[in-house]
């Protein structure tokens, strides 16, 4: 078994809940990333890194802004990947790069699978990329030992909800989908702002 099953089996084993923190990469910068990584490590059943984009349609205020910070910095997808190795060389936790599928396309897709392998991340989670269009990629990371978790209704490591929808209609339904989260997040975002602010 990989670190991220090995994880769950010890959370199920134990009967205790997982705590999966996500951060940007790069927010404020790399070396806080790096840092982050190994504080998030002593409590984290595992960790999702971020890779920022700059058209984040499925994600809320909070994330967006995130990645507008990030993209203020000079860095790329390799950058982000040296960054996690630094950090697996300090802790055990596993790591799920997060990111939409243009970077990651961009960089190509078997040059992705070799380079989170050798940087010790342990699965690829891309928001974006649907279970009909993700063979090749699963393929590709399955070939380099790493968990694919592909397409927006698979967040959360998951497996693919199957909407009772014909496929032309599946798009439209997964925009509601994302339109939802983003308004959630904004709302639990100013929830938490307004309980700070209480007397």
């Amino acid at each position: 078994m990989g670190r991220i099953a090995d994880a769950f089996t010890t959370l199920k084993r134990d009967g205790k809940k997982g705590f999966i923190p996500y951060i940007t990469a790069g927010d404020p910068d790399l070396a806080t990333t790096e840092q982050l990584l190994v504080t998030l490590a002593q409590h984290a059943t595992l960790i999702e890194l971020g890779v920022p984009f700059s058209d984040p349609m499925a994600d809320g205020p909070v994330i967006q802004r995130a990645s507008e910070r990030a993209l203020k910095n000079s860095f790329g997808l390799q950058d982000i990947l040296d960054t996690a190795a630094r950090a697996r060389k300090q802790i055990e936790t596993p790591i799920i790069l997060f990111s939409y599928y243009n970077p990651l396309l961009q960089f190509g897709l078997k040059r992705v699978a070799e380079a989170a392998k050798n940087a010790g991340v342990d699965g690829v989670l891309v928001t974006d990329l649907t279970p009909e269009e993700s063979g090749e990629f699963e393929a590709e990371l399955r070939a380099h030992d790493l968990e694919p978790h592909l397409g927006p209704l698979r967040i959360g490591l998951l497996e693919p909800v199957r909407l009772p929808l014909d496929h032309g209609q599946e798009p439209a339904q997964l925009s509601l989908l994302r339109i939802l989260l983003r308004r959630l997040e904004g709302l639990l975002e100013l929830f938490f702002a307004r309980l700070a602010l209480a007397p």
